[in-house]
């Protein structure tokens, strides 16, 4: 009897066991059925948002945007038309700059070749100056030597015995003629010289003021090419700068296109 209420006993444990297991079981399944139906209910929720978000416009509003994106496309066309106007205007402003650099430049070189001869005159003259006061100072020396002479014969019988003493009646007048005309000669010779130095001198300075002249005129043309060439470098960066608004604007023009053809 003992052992047959012990096999009792455990049965009964037994059978209580597997009810608490699938007690167990049966809460697991409720929780994931649960688990299940909030994120059937999270996700119910998404699609109805996306579905509100992805709600059709009414046609009076894609109208509307529509007549918006062309007005700002035209804007923006008007606006390349305008910087293609502004871009050809400062390329031909480019290129008047340019004819007038090369004016400038062929009066610059045109300048320069003039003073490079005026300084070759001058230089000339130089030495021709140089080769007249040397003449002069021989002809001072000579005049100077015949004045001593001259003051050293100066008694009748020296002059006699200078003009009697001559091989023959030729050379003896010429000797007469040079005791009367030796010093003024040489004096006559060396006015002579004088009045040519002076003449040169006159010369000279006509050529150095003209070479001035030249000179400042070389630097009034080169200050005009820099302000030319200052000018169309201006027009070049206005150009640089219009070419990149221009690929901005037409990106927008192609944005615009894009998005009216997906209005229609």
């Amino acid at each position: 009897k003992a052992s047959v209420s012990s096999k009792k006993t455990t049965a009964a444990k037994t059978s209580t066991q597997k009810k608490s297991t699938a007690t167990q079981k049966k809460t697991t399944t409720v929780q994931k059925k649960s688990t299940t139906t909030q994120k059937k209910a999270t996700a119910t929720k998404k699609t109805t948002t996306t579905q509100k978000k992805a709600a059709p416009k009414t046609k009076a509003q894609s109208k509307k945007e529509q007549e918006a994106t062309q007005k700002a496309r035209k804007q923006s066309q008007a606006r390349l038309a305008q910087l293609n106007k502004n871009v050809k205007a400062s390329l031909d402003s480019v290129l008047v700059l340019d004819n007038q650099i090369g004016r400038q430049q062929q009066s610059i070189d045109s300048l320069n070749k003039e003073i490079r001869t005026l300084g070759a005159r001058i230089d000339t003259l130089n030495a021709q100056l140089k080769k007249l006061q040397k003449d002069l100072e021989a002809k001072k020396q000579r005049y100077a030597k015949a004045m001593v002479y001259m003051r050293k014969n100066r008694s009748v019988q020296n002059k006699l015995m200078f003009v009697f003493s001559a091989d023959n009646f030729t050379q003896m007048i010429r000797r007469l003629r040079y005791m009367q005309e030796y010093s003024k000669f040489q004096k006559a010779q060396g006015e002579l010289l004088k009045a040519k130095q002076l003449e040169v001198k006159e010369k000279q300075n006509e050529l150095l003021a003209a070479k001035v002249r030249k000179e400042q005129n070389l630097q009034a043309v080169e200050q005009q090419k820099k302000a030319l060439q200052g000018m169309k470098e201006n027009c070049q960066t206005q150009v640089a700068f219009l070419n990149k608004n221009i690929s901005t604007v037409r990106k927008q023009i192609q944005d615009y296109q894009k998005k009216e053809q997906a209005l229609n």
